[in-house]
């Protein structure tokens, strides 16, 4: 009976033995789980915040670029009006041009009129000095219209040189006001596709921001998880440690019966 008894506690020591093995092998492999699991979390949880940061800088890039947008738009319509103001002052210019050519017809109509007026102011005096003492006051007069129409052909000429001088001018402004308008026109063009393309920036940047922030939001859960897998770790810890201590007391119980068993034979030799 003791035979079988200290074969069963040997068969007990060797279970409880390769308990604590096993449970100790277990227990380094989790707490190499709960470093791992710890290291992850926190390179997870930084992650996060690297992706906090990000996801605030492109939403902020977004609204940048939206507000660049709108001050896009705010100068393409004062370029816009700036155009529509070259535009009337071409037409202007153009207003003036013709009214320069009418005054010029109107300063030859001039010369014409003094031209006729001086000939018969001076077939009038011609006429006056055939007529002897008779023709006279008729001469003094006729004198007195020639001068006059002298004066208004020289006065005629000099309008028509200011008025040539004025249409170069206005010619000469013409071409700067039409040129600045085309200028104008090309900038406006080049405002619109930068206007399109900071659409383009900002639509991009709002959808990358979404994009980042569902990945935040997928590695929020991650990061769940992994703080969920870390607390089951310590779990598992603790329960190992648990069972590692009850395997330590079966074996200090083994001890016992093997000190039991021992002393039996002692007994059985000493009655002998």
């Amino acid at each position: 009976m003791a035979d079988r008894l200290l074969a069963v506690m040997t068969r007990l020591r060797g279970a409880s033995m390769a308990l604590r093995t096993a449970t100790g092998e277990i227990l380094a492999g989790a707490n190499d789980l709960s470093d791992r699991t710890t290291r992850q979390a926190a390179s997870v949880e930084q992650t996060s915040a690297n992706l906090q940061q990000i996801t605030g800088m492109v939403a902020s890039n977004a609204d940048r670029a939206a507000a660049a947008d709108e001050r896009i738009a705010a100068v393409v319509d004062l370029a816009g009006g700036g155009g529509r103001v070259m535009n009337d002052a071409t037409d202007a210019m153009q207003r003036i041009s013709e009214s320069t050519a009418r005054i010029t017809s109107i300063t030859s109509l001039i010369d014409d009129i003094a031209f006729q007026t001086n000939l018969l102011a001076l077939n009038a005096s011609v006429e006056a000095a055939r007529a002897g003492e008779a023709g006279k006051g008729f001469a003094v007069v006729a004198v007195e219209v020639r001068r006059l129409a002298q004066s208004a052909a020289v006065a005629s000429q000099e309008i028509k040189s200011l008025i040539n001088a004025s249409a170069g001018e206005v010619r000469s402004g013409t071409g700067l006001v039409t040129s600045a308008g085309e200028t104008l026109t090309r900038i406006l063009d080049e405002i619109r596709q930068c206007s399109e393309l900071t659409k383009a920036i900002a639509g991009s940047s709002r959808e990358q921001a979404q994009s980042i922030h569902e990945i935040n939001v997928a590695i929020r859960e991650i990061d769940a998880g992994t703080q969920h897998n870390a607390a089951l770790v310590e779990e598992t810890n603790a329960a190992i440690e648990q069972t590692e201590a009850q395997a330590a007391e079966l074996d200090e119980i083994v001890d016992l019966f093997e000190l039991g068993t021992q002393a039996v034979p002692q007994r059985r030799s000493r009655a002998a």
